[in-house]
């Protein structure tokens, strides 16, 4: 290792621990990745994916350097009217530095798809004189889209208006294609954060009453750690509520023992109705039309996998067995449970298909088929048959209001919404991230589900490795593995609890001397020494509030909104030197907090009073 890349490295460490572990660990491959120099002398990039092919330059051969300047005076119209600017790719760094030099007011988010080029830069150039800038907000590295997707929520936390997007010229040419993909995976990433603000605004009083109130289960039952492995050479068959689930009936009481059957949400109710138990059903949506879909079922013999997300009402139901997991989203419950990484934390989905897949994974499953997950309205249904929680008229409703269009699996289009777009597209990004697995989308009349492969419930039946393990077998595997917590994991939980009422008491009382001070203080009518004065009580007040795990992990999440724009108009506003305009923009972002909080904190008192009275807490 040269001097260079390890004093670039312990600088990546300070800035960023997990590129830093990325690049670490990674190895360059010399004869892919080549640098060499130009005529200038500086050091350039040279791709070669293909050992007899001709490698591409990703710079200029004579003097990077001034091509870097200008590319970079080449963009001034198209950022003229950003604050904001999402760079793809990094390469050798001169197009970035001379970004950072001519556009010094520019808030930059640099993401690079290729490890093995930053670890190029890293060898040959410093990294302090091109990442020191402080307009460099972000950087991001990977080629997966998992990472992509990460680097480019976190862009959309920390942005103050529409970003605009760029490519370095040569990234843009050489790597086109995943360019495009990346253009498309910010188009989605908007949609998804613009459908899951209008959920927690939906569901907020739902969730509230559900995570709080759903504690009391979680103590009483089994996590799903217990079935991690526990199903390896076993394919799943995870059910959906589309129109195709009434083509499958006969196969799938075929193979009630050859395969593990989830019923993702209200897919239940078509399967009882035709008199297929699933060895497991899965539930987390919140609100009233999932609750009504497990009413008056004979739940018995169905055993319940649930995301503490559920109306809490269903886990009041006779099922056979109930456990639970967890979403890496919901903080709330993370804080209360404690939760290690020995706990079952499965993504977050918009879905409740893309946990029924996670817990098909979690068993150790490969072999995947989906059922059912239309995603779409082929001949114009919402749902199939038996699934009677919407009104037909509610459900006709929305498919005649549909304007959108998705390709289909016998070449045609189907009708869909932006809805479910959104949930298609979440699921094509959970199955991205396992490429090792074999995922069939058995619909023959639904939408296109990208990493998916056409596939049939027949052919499985047929396929001489997929042996019956009896009729009672899965149920069997979850008695002989599921475990309850520990009296210790218990008592630290139900300390927890306890001492989360105790904060909420003292965030109450923050929070009203917040209002008295912000909502109902003359600001306008302060002289500076008072408005100086004003500001070092407010921060007196908010400080230990923000700062507080329970407020952060708990509290942040129902009031997640608000806070992501404080934080967003922060910078600005503790830059700002005029004290005047400081204290108005202050004032400006912190009245939507309070109002959020007055409006929530009330709720989740109540829930927190009912869930001790539960539990027995005092």
């Amino acid at each position: 290792m040269t001097a260079l890349l390890a004093e670039n490295l312990t600088f990546i460490k300070n800035m960023n621990s997990e590129i830093y572990e990325l690049i670490h660990r990674g190895a360059r491959d010399k004869e892919t990745w080549q640098v060499e120099t130009a005529k200038n002398g500086e050091p350039i990039l040279s791709y070669s994916p293909d050992v007899e092919g001709t490698a591409t330059l990703m710079n200029s051969r004579y003097n990077p350097s001034l091509e870097g300047e200008r590319w970079a005076q080449s963009i001034e119209q198209d950022i003229r009217d950003v604050e904001d600017v999402i760079l793809y790719g990094v390469g050798m760094g001169y197009h970035l530095q001379a970004f950072l030099t001519r556009y010094p007011d520019k808030r930059l988010y640099v993401y690079e798809p290729h490890p093995e080029a930053l670890r190029c830069l890293m060898e040959y150039r410093d990294l302090k004189s091109i990442f020191q800038a402080k307009r460099l907000i972000l950087l991001g590295v990977g080629g997966s889209t998992r990472s992509q997707v990460g680097f480019l929520e976190d862009v959309l936390n920390l942005v103050r208006g529409n970003p605009v997007a760029l490519a370095i010229p040569a990234y843009k040419l050489r790597f086109h294609h995943l360019y495009q993909q990346f253009l498309e995976d910010i188009n989605r990433t908007v949609r998804a954060r613009a459908a899951s603000h209008h959920t927690l605004k939906r569901f907020q009083h739902d969730w509230v009453r559900n995570k709080i109130l759903n504690m009391a289960h979680n103590i009483q039952t089994s996590s799903f750690r217990g079935m991690l492995g526990k199903c390896q050479g076993i394919p799943a068959i995870v059910v959906g509520s589309g129109p195709s689930l009434a083509d499958e009936w006969d196969n799938l009481r075929r193979l009630k023992d050859r395969a593990i059957l989830i019923a993702a949400g209200t897919s239940i109710q078509a399967l009882l109705k035709q008199g297929i138990e699933p060895h497991l059903a899965v539930s987390m949506d919140p609100g009233e039309f999932n609750k009504r879909a497990y009413l008056s079922l004979d739940l018995e013999n169905v055993p319940l996998l649930y995301i503490p997300t559920v109306h809490s009402d269903i886990l009041n139901l006779n099922f056979g067995m109930k456990m639970h997991a967890f979403t890496d989203l919901d903080t709330p419950t993370a804080y209360l449970m404690k939760l290690t990484d020995d706990d079952p934390v499965f993504e977050s989905t918009a879905t409740v298909s893309g946990i029924a897949i996670q817990a098909a994974l979690y068993m150790g499953c490969t072999e995947i088929y989906l059922v059912g997950q239309d995603f779409s309205f082929p001949g114009e249904r919402l749902y199939t048959e038996g699934v009677e929680h919407a009104s037909e008229r509610l459900a006709n409703y929305i498919v005649q209001n549909s304007t959108e269009w998705i390709p289909n699996m016998q070449g045609g289009l189907n009708r869909t919404n932006h809805a479910f777009n959104i949930l298609r597209e979440g699921i094509e990004q959970l199955l991205s991230s396992y490429s090792h697995c074999s995922f069939y989308n058995v619909s023959r009349i639904g939408a296109v589900i990208r990493h998916t492969r056409p596939g049939s419930l027949q052919s499985l039946f047929e396929q001489a490795k997929v042996q019956s393990e009896g009729s009672n077998w899965f149920r069997e595997r979850l008695l002989n593995n599921l475990r309850p917590y520990s009296e210790d994991r218990i008592d630290c939980i139900l300390k927890r609890v306890k001492e989360l009422r105790t904060k909420s008491e003292s965030f109450q009382e923050a929070f009203s001397n917040l209002e008295e001070h912000v909502c109902k203080t003359n600001v306008d009518g302060l002289n500076q020494r008072n408005k100086l004065n004003w500001l070092y009580k407010f921060e007196e007040i908010w400080y230990p509030v923000l700062h507080s795990e329970a407020f952060q992990r708990f509290y942040g999440f129902f009031l997640q909104e608000e806070l992501n724009a404080m934080e967003k108009k922060w910078e600005l506003i503790r830059s700002e030197r005029n004290l005047d305009l400081k204290v108005e923009r202050l004032v400006e972002v912190v009245k939507p907090l309070i109002v959020s909080w007055i409006s929530i904190s009330q709720d989740i008192g109540t829930r927190l009073e009912q869930l001790m009275e539960r539990i027995s807490v005092k």
